[in-house]
C-alpha cells in the first residue's frame, strides 16, 4: 500500500490529540475527512453505524419474513434475532440472494424504498441514508456478509473511514499527493496507538476480497498512512 504524509499542524492536547485544518482544532478523523475534501473527495466517519444503518436499508424487507417465533408482536422495528448469527442461519438462502445483488448492483436499489421507517441497527437521518446508498457493491456485500454471518458485535474492528468513489484528486503538501479514484476504507492510529487484533482481522477480510484498506498513522506534524 501507498504511504501518504499529510502535514498537519497540531492542536491543542485534551481527552485526545487535535489536529488544526480549516482554522480549527478537530480530531484526526475530522481532519483527514477535510483534507479529502479540499482535494474533491468526499469521505465519512464510518465506524460501527454506517454499516448496521447499510445492513438495515439492505435487509429491511427480510426483517419481517415469518420465521417463526421471531416477530412476537406487530411493531418491532426488526426481528429478535436482528443482529445476530441466527438472523443469516434463519433466512441463509434468501440473504444469500441479497448479497449477490448487493455486489452487482451496489445499494442504491436496495435503500431507495425506505420512507423513514423505524429499523432497528438504522441509525435515522437522510444524510446517513444517502451515505450508505453510495457504497460500492463489492465493499458493502464484503461487510453485509460478516455482519450476517457473524453478528453485529463483528463490526468491531472496522476502519474508521469510508473514502467514495469521485476523480483523482491531488492533496497540496502531501507526499504522494495523488488520491486515487477508487472508494477505500482506511484505519487511523494517532501517536502510541496501534492496530488491535479485530481490526487486523477485517483488513484480512476485506483485503482477501480486493478491497482497498490502507492503514494512517499520525505520528507529529504529519500523518502517514500505510
Amino acid at each position: 500500500m501507498l504511504t501518504y504524509d499529510f502535514r498537519l499542524p497540531p492542536g491543542p492536547r485534551g481527552a485526545r490529540p487535535t489536529w488544526v485544518v480549516d482554522g480549527e482544532a478537530v480530531p484526526v478523523e475530522a481532519a483527514v475527512v477535510r483534507v479529502l475534501a479540499q482535494a474533491g473527495r468526499r469521505a465519512w466517519h464510518a465506524e460501527n453505524w454506517l454499516w448496521t444503518s447499510l445492513y438495515a436499508l439492505v435487509f429491511r424487507d427480510l426483517y419481517f419474513l415469518p420465521i417463526p417465533g421471531m416477530l412476537p408482536t406487530p411493531r418491532r422495528d426488526g426481528p429478535l434475532d436482528v443482529g445476530t448469527p441466527g438472523f443469516y442461519a434463519r433466512r441463509r438462502a434468501p440473504i444469500e440472494a441479497r448479497l449477490a445483488a448487493l455486489a452487482a448492483d451496489g445499494p442504491a436499489k436496495f435503500c431507495a424504498g425506505w420512507e423513514g421507517e423505524r429499523l432497528a441497527g438504522l441509525h435515522a437521518g437522510e444524510v446517513v441514508h444517502r451515505s450508505a446508498s453510495m457504497i460500492a457493491g463489492k465493499t458493502a456485500a464484503a461487510v453485509l456478509r460478516r455482519l450476517a454471518e457473524e453478528g453485529w458485535s463483528a463490526a468491531r474492528g472496522l476502519p474508521d473511514l469510508y473514502i467514495f468513489s469521485g476523480p483523482e484528486g491531488r492533496v497540496p503538501g502531501a507526499l504522494p499527493s495523488r488520491v486515487e479514484e477508487g472508494d477505500a476504507l482506511v484505519e487511523i492510529k494517532g501517536p502510541g496507538d496501534s492496530l488491535r487484533d479485530d481490526q487486523r482481522v477485517w483488513h484480512h477480510r476485506l483485503l482477501d476480497e480486493a478491497i482497498v484498506v490502507e492503514l494512517w498513522e499520525v505520528a507529529g506534524q504529519i500523518l502517514q498512512t500505510a
